[in-house]
């Protein structure tokens, strides 16, 4: 499908995923940092649930996003996801606040 402008094409997709507002120029994309990119400890997975916290977490340094949602938007398996999440603590990514009946807050360290 053709669009004649951006703008035709952010309404386009504010129609699809959920209002005004919900997809423009500001809501488009995810910052990643080089450092996340470049550590070839890093697996592919890792950097994109990385990715997916960032999208949640990119103003204040912390998400809540729960697994399913991490789950859906990485595409990686839910057992992966938490193994991930373990790794990406371990390797100094982020920090795993446990929350008991809640879902877990993730403090993201670059």
């Amino acid at each position: 499908m053709a669009f004649q402008s951006l703008n035709d094409f952010y309404k386009q997709q504010e129609a699809r995923v959920g209002g005004e507002g919900s997809f423009g120029p500001r809501r488009q994309f995810t910052k990643l940092p080089n450092a996340i990119i470049d550590d070839e400890r890093l697996s592919c997975q890792e950097k994109m649930v990385y990715a997916v916290l960032l999208r949640y977490g990119f103003k204040k340094g912390e998400c809540w996003p729960s697994l399913k949602t991490i789950q859906k938007k990485s595409r990686v398996g839910r057992d992966k996801v938490k193994k991930v999440l373990t790794s990406l603590n371990h390797k100094g990514y982020l920090e795993i606040k446990k929350a008991k009946g809640v879902v877990n807050r993730y403090v993201l360290k670059i």
